[in-house]
């Protein structure tokens, strides 16, 4: 059996994180190391760091310079580690016991460069329930060779994943930072090089819901949502990935455009891929289209402001009807 890298993001997580570190240091699977990146923590989470590594010397504390985000933390963790897998937990979330156990068993068995849990538990106000991703319902407990392909039906976070560090090292790109959809270029990223995929339902990660945590801070899901897009189709364009068909755009049903800068936001994404579009129709969901559409036919947003609603969703909705 091999080292196992644990990578976990840290930022002012004082209340949450010793419960993290816990299962991790009484994890069935031993030979481990869990990094820890603190982001410049301003509360008390540092000192309980200190307090987990002088107890366990598996863990160890990289404390960055400055605050650079989530993405950038998983990335200084990444480069400092030893292991022949790496995972990913962030601070205020847990696993069972036995977690990576089962997760090496399964990379040792399949030899594949990517292992996907489906056993995700979700903790909200007091409830738990299993978190069924649509997508996982169309896949099957098994090896697939050809992981891009399956690329979208797989919920795109980093933490229900365990990667073959030879395979995630040697891939060399920079993940956006302060992307609030961080986790989706990661994902395309690597499924785009992945020879293998395992999809497998191991023991249980927890995912603890927080209406404070970064990842459901309110903003516009559907501009932010564009950006990472944007950054996906720059980064498949440089290492020559378009053709793989992927797509590259899918409709937030949330989105709003109520303002020239989103206007201007959207209709330049959709004439740098219209192309892309053109070509490979067949992978866009009909929505995707007529929402391009409607925007590219629009000289300037007071054209767009008074032949469509803000939602562009709704007038699609309205027009299958």
């Amino acid at each position: 059996m091999s080292k196992v890298s644990v990578v976990v993001p840290v930022y002012n997580v004082q209340d949450y994180v010793a419960k993290c570190l816990d299962c991790l240091c009484q994890q069935t699977y031993q030979d481990m190391e869990i990094i820890c990146v603190d982001d410049c923590s301003s509360d008390n989470t540092l000192n309980i760091l200190k307090t987990y590594a002088e107890k366990d010397k598996r863990v160890r504390i990289i404390k960055r310079d400055a605050n650079g985000g989530q993405a950038a933390a998983r990335q200084t963790g990444i480069d400092v580690t030893t292991g022949a897998y790496i995972g990913f937990v962030d601070s205020d979330d847990w696993v069972d016991l036995d977690y990576f156990e089962k997760m090496v068993i399964e990379a040792e068995r399949t030899h594949a460069d990517i292992i996907v849990n489906s056993n995700i538990l979700m903790h909200e106000k007091g409830q738990v329930f299993p978190k069924i991703f649509p997508g996982h319902k169309q896949l099957e407990m098994k090896v697939y060779d050809n992981p891009v392909a399956q690329m979208e039906k797989v919920w795109c976070v980093v933490w229900n994943k365990l990667f073959r560090a030879d395979f995630l090292k040697q891939r060399q790109f920079t993940i956006p930072k302060r992307s609030a959809h961080e986790d989706v270029f990661f994902h395309y990223a690597t499924f785009a090089f992945a020879k293998s995929m395992s999809f497998f339902c191991g023991s249980a990660y927890h995912y603890l819901y927080r209406e404070s945590s970064i990842s459901h801070v309110k903003y516009d899901w559907g501009v932010e949502h564009l950006k990472v897009y944007d950054q996906i189709y720059d980064f498949y364009q440089a290492n020559n990935l378009l053709n793989k068909k992927i797509k590259l755009y899918a409709t937030m049903p949330m989105f709003n455009i109520n303002n020239e800068q989103d206007f201007a936001l959207y209709k330049g994404y959709f004439q740098k891929i219209k192309a892309y579009m053109d070509e490979n129709a067949e992978v866009f969901n009909e929505a995707d289209l007529f929402i391009a559409q409607c925007i590219l036919s629009c000289p300037e947003y007071a054209d767009y402001k008074a032949q469509y609603p803000a939602n562009l969703m709704m007038c699609y909705l309205r027009r299958k009807k």
